[in-house]
């Protein structure tokens, strides 16, 4: 059986002074401009060295609208496969195509919600 949902990150946000402020409506909002990458290598390798790495130290919200437009481009792949892949693999495009989608919409959410900084 194949896990669709991630484990959460194995490495601790980074320690901050005030990670949380109050906002008008007095609920706690992390202040997410503190938050950073850490270094997560990846990809296909040969031995020991994947061939990607996600840097460490990209300000969260650069690393956020990345992802939503690589997300963009999935979703895009995905609907032009659904069109032209033969019936038995439809559902299955289908399935890559909503996947990405969701990814794409949670990523979108998370960037409206971060506070905005000067």
């Amino acid at each position: 059986m194949v896990k669709l949902t991630p484990d959460p990150p194995d490495f601790p946000l980074p320690e901050t002074s005030s990670p949380i402020r109050l906002d008008a409506q007095c609920r706690s909002t992390p202040v997410m401009a503190e938050y950073v990458t850490a270094h997560h290598p990846f990809g296909p390798c040969e031995g020991d060295m994947p061939i990607l790495a996600v840097r460490n130290g990209m300000p969260l919200e650069e690393a956020l609208t990345q992802a939503c437009a690589y997300l963009k481009s999935t979703s895009a792949g995905a609907a032009e496969l659904v069109g032209n892949c033969p019936p038995q693999w439809r559902a299955m495009a289908r399935n890559v195509e909503h996947l990405s989608e969701i990814a794409r919409a949670l990523v979108e959410a998370s960037l409206a919600g971060l506070p905005v900084t000067d």
